[in-house]
C-alpha cells in the first residue's frame, strides 16, 4: 500500500479566511424561525366532508345558486334542505332529526 500521509501532512489548516464569525445563538434563531413555517389550518367542522355530484347535478345547483343570490355551494344546500323540510311531515321531519343527530 502507497503512503498517502504525506499528502495530509501539507495541508495547511485554515486556508482562508471565513467573511463572517460564527454565532451560535443567530443559528438557534433561524432553526427557531424554520421550525416555526406555516402553521396548520384550523379544522372547521363545517368543513370536514366533499359531496361528490355529477356535472349535471352541479349545474342545477349554480342555478339555484343564482336564482336566490347565494354565493356558497353549501348555502345553497341548506336552502335546499329547508325547503325540504318545510314541505315535510311532522313524523318524517322528526326522523330527519333523529337520523342527523347520530
Amino acid at each position: 500500500m502507497a503512503n498517502n500521509s504525506g499528502m495530509l501532512s501539507n495541508r495547511k489548516r485554515g486556508n482562508y479566511e471565513p467573511r463572517t464569525s460564527f454565532d451560535e445563538s443567530k443559528e438557534k434563531e433561524q432553526e427557531k424561525l424554520k421550525n416555526k413555517g406555516p402553521k396548520p389550518k384550523n379544522s372547521f367542522n363545517q368543513q370536514k366532508k366533499n359531496i361528490k355530484v355529477s356535472a349535471d347535478i352541479k349545474d342545477e345547483i349554480d342555478a339555484i345558486k343564482k336564482i336566490n343570490s347565494l354565493h356558497y355551494d353549501y348555502e345553497t344546500i341548506q336552502f335546499i334542505i329547508d325547503k325540504y323540510l318545510d314541505n315535510e311531515t311532522e313524523s318524517n321531519k322528526r326522523r330527519f332529526k333523529m337520523y342527523t343527530e347520530l
